[in-house]
């Protein structure tokens, strides 16, 4: 069993890393011979997409910078996936805040969402943002959907979701940035889920629940097929200044 084990992981790793060669628009002669092998991968994905995520945490205030109180809770996941031929995060964000006023589940207005980023840092430490979800400063993902009545927003994080560049390739203010240059800190659970709310206090990275996402068995083994095709760069923390 073990020995069966032990082949399954390498037939999984190998599948991994021919596909994902081909996806990163590797020459076409190689895309060709290894189409089989990239058909298996997709369907492999399409099996596991929707179950055991490769990235999760635990959304809580705990996890505040700087720290706030209150009794709210969620959960954020991600996946991995292909579409279209290119990698994309697929997220999966729930809350017991309410996602819209319009749509309040309580009359209350301290538990209203005012705005949802994913942040690139290590835990307790501020960082600049990497996809601006819902609401201000802006809604980069094109396929950004919110199901205010359940405390659901999902999307798609990629690199056309980045926003643009000023004349001299420069970025201002909180921009998203591509997926491909954070998969790196994603391995190593340094993008977090921030929600802010009306009774955020502070003005640099508050909020009103906050988790890395860390992560699972399933993240690590691809982490290390991407970590062996020399796609995970290294980011030096502390070189942005952080938004709320």
């Amino acid at each position: 069993m073990q020995t069966k084990t032990i082949l399954l992981a390498f037939s999984l790793a190998a599948i991994l890393s021919v596909s994902l060669v081909s996806m990163i628009e590797m020459p076409q002669a190689m895309a060709d011979k290894d189409d089989k092998s990239s058909k298996k991968f997709h369907g492999l994905l399409k099996k596991i997409q929707h179950n055991k995520p490769h990235f999760e945490t635990d959304l809580t205030s705990a996890n505040t910078i700087p720290l706030v109180e209150n009794d709210f809770s969620g959960k954020a996941k991600a996946w991995l996936v292909l579409d279209d031929g290119k990698l994309k995060l697929k997220y999966w964000i729930k809350t017991d805040m309410d996602l819209n006023p319009g749509w309040a589940q309580t009359p209350e207005s301290s538990d209203d969402i005012t705005k949802i980023h994913l942040h690139n840092n290590m835990p307790g430490m501020a960082g600049m943002h990497v996809l601006n979800v819902y609401k201000a400063p802006s809604q980069d993902d094109d396929d950004l959907v919110l199901k205010p009545s359940k405390g659901v927003v999902k999307g798609l994080w990629d690199d056309a979701d980045a926003n643009d560049v000023d004349n001299s390739g420069t970025r201002t203010g909180p921009d998203s940035v591509e997926l491909s240059s954070m998969l790196g800190e994603l391995c190593e659970g340094n993008i977090y889920a921030n929600i802010h709310g009306t009774t955020d206090k502070g003005d640099d990275d508050t909020g009103s629940l906050r988790g890395n996402l860390d992560p699972t068995d399933k993240g690590e083994k691809i982490c290390k097929v991407l970590d062996k095709l020399g796609l995970l760069e290294e980011v030096e923390h502390g070189e942005h200044t952080p938004h709320s």
